[in-house]
C-alpha cells in the first residue's frame, strides 16, 4: 500500500499497553463489540458516515504506570466512546496515553505529529492484516438507529471542538442540567468555593433541559392552565420550534449513549424526551408524518433495548424507572391512541398513512408485551368530560400518578 491511504476509513491503534490483559478489553464500533489481543492494530473498511467507537477496560487491569494499583478510571470499568464523522479514506490514529489511561485521537495537523502520521501511513500496509474489518451486518441496524443524527446534532449535544470527531464520552459523564443542580446546591452551602472549580462545559452532555412542571406564560383561566399542564405541545414547540429532526436526533443520540456506553443521564434524557412527546397530544396529532417518524424511532429503540434495562425499580441494578415508563405509555395509550383515534377519513394518502401509524403502534404494544411483559391493551379508558378534561375517581386515587390532581385537606 506504500503511503497511499487504504480503502474506506481506518482506525489505527498505537502504544497499547503491552503488560495489560488486552484479551479482557472490550472494544466496539456502532452496535458491535469484540475482544482484542496483543497483535490487534486497528479497525478497517469502515463505511463513510456517522459511527461510534467505544471501549472499556476490565476492573483491576494494570496499565504500565499503575504499579499494580488500579487507577480510578480502570477500576470503575467505565466505558468510553468517541463519535466519528467518517468521510472516505480517513485514517485516524488512536494512541494510548498512560497518564490519562485512555485512547486519544492524534491530531495530524499539529507540527509535532505530522512526521509520526506520515510514518504511520507509510507502514500501514504492514499492520493492515492485523486489523479487524468493520462488521457489515452492523451497518443496516445502526443506520436505523442514527438516521436523524448528523455531526451537527453531535456538536449540539456532545463536547466537541472539531468537525471530525467528538470528545470523550464516558459512562459517568453528567449532563449540563446535573452540573447546574450541583453548582446551585454548592452555591447555597459554600458560595466562595465556586471560583476554584474547574470549568466543566467540555466534560458534560449538553442535552435539552426539560422541565415538566413549567407553566406557560400569559395563561389566565384555570381551564387553560389545566389544558397546558396536561398537553405539553406548547412546551415542545418552545424547546424545539419547527426543528423536529433535531428533537429526534437528540432522542437517538441519548438512546445510543445510554445503551452502548451505559451513560445514566442519557437514559433519563431518552425517557424524558419520550415523555414530552407522549404528553403533547396536539403536536403528535397535528402531523401524521411526524407521528409515524417518532413511532418508527421508538419501535427501533424498544427492539434494541436490552430486556434487563427495563426492570422493576426496586432492583439494585435497574437502569430505567419502570414505573415512570409505564405511566408515560399508559397516558399515550389512553389519550392519543384509543382504537378510533387514527380512523381518519379523507384522501387515500392520509388513510394509508393512518394505517401505517396504527400498525407501528400495534408493534410497539406487542414488543412491550412479549419482551418486557407489559400489556398496555388491558388498560381501561379514562373518564373524560365534554371539555376533554379527565375526571378522576377519588375512591380509586393513586398517589403515585404524577398527572393526578393534588388532594388538599
Amino acid at each position: 500500500m506504500a503511503s497511499s491511504k487504504p480503502p474506506q476509513n481506518t482506525l489505527v491503534f498505537e502504544n497499547l499497553p503491552s503488560k495489560a490483559n488486552l484479551n479482557l478489553w472490550l472494544m466496539g464500533i456502532d452496535t458491535q463489540f469484540f475482544n482484542i489481543n496483543n497483535i490487534f492494530r486497528g479497525i478497517k473498511l469502515i463505511p463513510p458516515g456517522i459511527h461510534l467507537f467505544h471501549y472499556s477496560i476490565p476492573p483491576g487491569d494494570e496499565s504500565p504506570q499503575s504499579n499494580g494499583i488500579p487507577s480510578e478510571a480502570i477500576s470503575s470499568s467505565s466505558r468510553f466512546g468517541i463519535w466519528l464523522d467518517c468521510k472516505d479514506n480517513d485514517v485516524l490514529i488512536l494512541r494510548w496515553d498512560d497518564e490519562s489511561e485512555r485512547l486519544n485521537i492524534v491530531d495530524p495537523n499539529k507540527d509535532e505529529e505530522q512526521l509520526n502520521y506520515s510514518k504511520c501511513l507509510s507502514s500501514i500496509g504492514d499492520i493492515y492484516p492485523f486489523m479487524v474489518s468493520y462488521p457489515e451486518n452492523s451497518l443496516k441496524w445502526f443506520n436505523f438507529l442514527i438516521n436523524y443524527i448528523d455531526f451537527e446534532v453531535i456538536q449540539e449535544f456532545v463536547p466537541c471542538d472539531n468537525d471530525m470527531y467528538s470528545g470523550d464520552i464516558t459512562s459517568m459523564m453528567p449532563s449540563k442540567e446535573e452540573n447546574m443542580v450541583l453548582l446551585d446546591a454548592l452555591q447555597k452551602v459554600n458560595p466562595g468555593a465556586l471560583s476554584s472549580l474547574e470549568d466543566q462545559t467540555d466534560k458534560e452532555l449538553k442535552y435539552t433541559i426539560i422541565q415538566f412542571k413549567i407553566s406557560k406564560e400569559n395563561t389566565e383561566s384555570v381551564k387553560e392552565v389545566t389544558e397546558n399542564y396536561l398537553d405539553k405541545s406548547w412546551y415542545l414547540n418552545q424547546l424545539y420550534g419547527n426543528d423536529i429532526e433535531l428533537m429526534l436526533g437528540e432522542l437517538q443520540l441519548s438512546f445510543i449513549n445510554f445503551v452502548i456506553l451505559g451513560n445514566f443521564c442519557s437514559g433519563l434524557q431518552w425517557l424524558n424526551i419520550i415523555r414530552l412527546i407522549l404528553m403533547s397530544r396536539k403536536f403528535i396529532k397535528s402531523s401524521q408524518k411526524v407521528a409515524l417518524d417518532f413511532l418508527t424511532v421508538f419501535q427501533h429503540h424498544l427492539e434494541q433495548l436490552p430486556k434487563e434495562y427495563l426492570i422493576d425499580d426496586l432492583a439494585l441494578n435497574n437502569l430505567l424507572d419502570l414505573q415512570k415508563y409505564i405511566l408515560v405509555l399508559e397516558n399515550f395509550a389512553r389519550d392519543i391512541f384509543p382504537k378510533d383515534t387514527w380512523d381518519l377519513n379523507g384522501c387515500c394518502g392520509k388513510m394509508k398513512l393512518s394505517g401505517f401509524i396504527k400498525e407501528k403502534w400495534q408493534r410497539i404494544l406487542n414488543i412491550n408485551k412479549s419482551k418486557f411483559n407489559i400489556d398496555f391493551e388491558k388498560l381501561g379508558q379514562r373518564n373524560i368530560d365534554e371539555n376533554e378534561i379527565e375526571v378522576y375517581d377519588l375512591n380509586d386515587y393513586d398517589e403515585n400518578d404524577e398527572d393526578a390532581p393534588a388532594i388538599v385537606s
